[in-house]
This record gives C-alpha cells, sequence and structure tokens, in this order.
C-alpha cells in the first residue's frame, strides 16, 4: 500500500459527501470541499488550497501522474520489480490554488499550476497552465475568458486583504462582501 502524510486542514474546513483528500495537502481555513467524487491528492509535491476556497463536486486535483516516457505506463516497478508508486510516477510540482477561488463541478486541475486569488473555474475546466489571479476560466485546456472585475476594482481588494482579516472584521464589514460590484 502506498503510505501517505496526513492532510494538514485548518479550523472550520469542510468536507461534504464522501471528498477524498490525501497526501502532501495543505487546507487554510474556511475552504469548502463538495462530493461525491471530488479527489484531492499529491504523493510528491504540495497541494495548498488558500482561504474561501470553494470546490464543487466530481473536481480532480492530482499533483503527480504516471511515467509515460518508458516503454509502458502501467505500475511496473510496484508490481514486477519490488519498487514502489513513487518509482512510477512525476510531477510537475506543487498546485497552489489561492484565496478565495471557486471550481465548478468536474474540473481537473494538474500538477505545477498556480490559480490566483479570486479566480472561477468553469465547470468541466482541465486546467494546465497558471491562472491570473481574478479570472474567468473555461475549457479544455482551460483559457482566461475574462477578468472579473477591473484592474483599479483587483487593486482595491488586493490591497484590503481581506482574507486575512479575523471573522469579527468580517462581519462589521457585511456591506463589502453583499454590494454588487460595479466596474
Amino acid at each position: 500500500t502506498v503510505s501517505y502524510k496526513v492532510v494538514k486542514k485548518t479550523k472550520n474546513v469542510n468536507f461534504l459527501n464522501g471528498v477524498i483528500c490525501y497526501g502532501n495537502v495543505n487546507l487554510n481555513k474556511y475552504v469548502s470541499l463538495n462530493g461525491p467524487g471530488t479527489r484531492i491528492v499529491a504523493q510528491i509535491n504540495n497541494i495548498y488550497i488558500g482561504s474561501y476556497c470553494s470546490i464543487a463536486s466530481n473536481v480532480i486535483i492530482q499533483e503527480y501522474f504516471h511515467k509515460y516516457d518508458r516503454v509502458s505506463s502501467f505500475y511496473m516497478n510496484k508490481y514486477f520489480f519490488d519498487g514502489s508508486f513513487d518509482d512510477d510516477n512525476f510531477s510537475k510540482g506543487d498546485i497552489v490554488i489561492e484565496e478565495d477561488v471557486w471550481i465548478g463541478s468536474n474540473c481537473v486541475i494538474l500538477s505545477g499550476v498556480t490559480i490566483g486569488r479570486g479566480s472561477i473555474i468553469g465547470a468541466g475546466s482541465i486546467v494546465t497552465k497558471n491562472i491570473p489571479r481574478y479570472s474567468i476560466v473555461g475549457g479544455n485546456p482551460g483559457k482566461v475568458i475574462k477578468k472579473r472585475f477591473s484592474e483599479e476594482t483587483i487593486n482595491m481588494l488586493e490591497e484590503s486583504m481581506w482574507w486575512e482579516w479575523d471573522i469579527s472584521k468580517i462581519k462589521e464589514n457585511k456591506a463589502f462582501f453583499n454590494n454588487k460590484i460595479k466596474d
């Protein structure tokens, strides 16, 4: 069997409806992971998920791949040569999902990518490259469709650093979170 490190999570992380999460996974505060079918796994490098992220059902976030530069992509070392799964896998690096990212149903996030703060990954997207902050992404491979807000609004949000506020400050600023942004 494969051994994995324990998932590290902070307070108020929600696992709903059978989410599978194991390996070098770090979850920050108020992350919501929804199943069924959502699987977040890291074996070689790390997965970091920032505060206030929402991840829908049937999402795969996988930090490693089968090696495909050999005769076979099958786990030969594990089954025939007294090796481990680690001998048959590779990774392009950490997966970093910054704060306040919404990942829609049936998405796949692959190794070595960073999804910028405030982004929305549309249902069914496959993310293979870095996504800039406050982007709306769709497709296979995932491409930026548009920015959520103007640069002026993005700068204001970045300067506020609201994702680091404590809960009492968030509650005091209800209007900030509930007002529709008009760019």
